[in-house]
């Protein structure tokens, strides 16, 4: 077998999300360790290395470690091509797909109905604005298409690079994180906890927000969010995104539970598989406040929403687990039978919604 036949699957391994500039850094990345690692474990490192780089998303210490050593002796050719060099590379890498597109034959007695979308103009005027009503409104659709084993992250990725649009995730200095799309804010929302899956968990609930079926308006910033335009879904705006989402999602997740009564699982399991449904996960924590007691709490959303607490005296220690499960099975009854009432409330002193029982 020659070194091009054993590389062979690199170039069958690109995916369709990818910018040109990822898969060449990343094809990169797979070429120099082709032989060091098996294939699998490399095609993870490989996909790491772009999510860091591309991304900012945060991994295992000794991961994110062991990636960054690794990436230290990648792209350094590739950076440096010629222009006529790196063209080269990304037609090859689109491969047959890409060129049976020009054999496609045309409709007869008209141009081309598939036409590329033009780059979102930034928007200057009212007129402008009504085209960011409509890049939303087909952003939609574009998300209902993506690929349907992606995470929230490759959804948008996959989506907005076919309106020719960024997204971006960051964190500003009065504490807030946002998710904004070209120059619109989507999500505006602090958090108490900045856990590992926190910008999994804000893409998660932005998808959540795009893909519901409601009207779609733009309004100008007062200025002081960064962002010049913002997006209302029902006259959502981007500060009460976080909580109506959330809603949102806890009333599917009631839905479910009210169509899975039968199922043989514990109260726990039915909560946790109905929330991980929503791409949502269950945490139950159990803190000692004193001697033998404990607070036990359970929360979603990286900490920021409270679903129950449970304060557990000596006398109960042993039964623990017992009462993580009559918890459970009060939750699931009340969210069950308030698909559509779940009322929430801010916590005292906290970035924190707490569920009313």
């Amino acid at each position: 077998m020659t070194d091009s036949e054993s590389h062979d699957w690199i170039e069958l391994n690109r995916n369709r999300h990818e910018s040109d500039d990822q898969w060449i850094r990343r094809r990169a990345f797979l070429r120099e360790y082709a032989g060091s690692y098996p294939k699998n474990r490399l095609i993870c490192l490989s996909k790491v290395y772009v999510n860091m780089k591309y991304l900012g998303c945060d991994y295992d210490s000794e991961l994110m470690q062991q990636v960054s050593e690794l990436a230290a002796t990648v792209g350094g050719g590739e950076a440096h091509r010629s222009n006529a060099e790196m063209r080269k590379l990304i037609k090859a890498s689109r491969g047959r797909a890409e060129a049976d597109k020009s054999k496609r034959k045309r409709p007869a007695g008209g141009p081309s109905t598939s036409a590329v979308p033009a780059k979102l103009v930034h928007p200057t005027t009212a007129g402008d604005i009504k085209r960011y009503v409509q890049f939303f409104t087909n952003l939609r659709v574009q998300l209902l298409q993506t690929d349907k084993n992606a995470d929230s992250m490759q959804m948008l990725n996959q989506a907005c690079g076919k309106q020719r649009a960024d997204w971006i995730l960051s964190k500003n200095s009065d504490g807030f994180h946002t998710l904004a799309i070209d120059r619109c804010l989507v999500l505006r929302q602090k958090f108490d906890e900045e856990a590992p899956t926190l910008r999994q968990t804000i893409c998660n609930l932005a998808v959540h927000h795009l893909l519901q079926n409601s009207r779609v308006d733009i309004r100008t910033s007062d200025g002081t969010t960064g962002f010049p335009y913002e997006l209302l879904k029902d006259s959502v705006e981007p500060d009460t995104c976080f909580t109506d989402t959330i809603r949102h999602c806890l009333g599917k997740v009631g839905a479910f539970l009210a169509s899975s009564t039968t199922s043989k699982k514990d109260a726990l399991a039915r909560l946790t598989e109905a929330l991980d449904r929503q791409n949502l996960e269950l945490v139950v924590d159990a803190q000692h406040v004193g001697g033998w007691n404990q607070e036990l709490t359970f929360s979603t959303a990286c900490g920021a929403v409270c679903l129950a607490e449970r304060s557990v005296s000596k006398k109960d220690a042993t039964r623990v687990n017992e009462i993580k499960l009559e918890v459970a099975g009060v939750l699931c009854e009340h969210l069950s039978e308030n698909q559509k009432e779940i009322s929430l409330e801010p916590a005292d002193g906290k970035n924190v919604l707490k569920l009313q029982l």
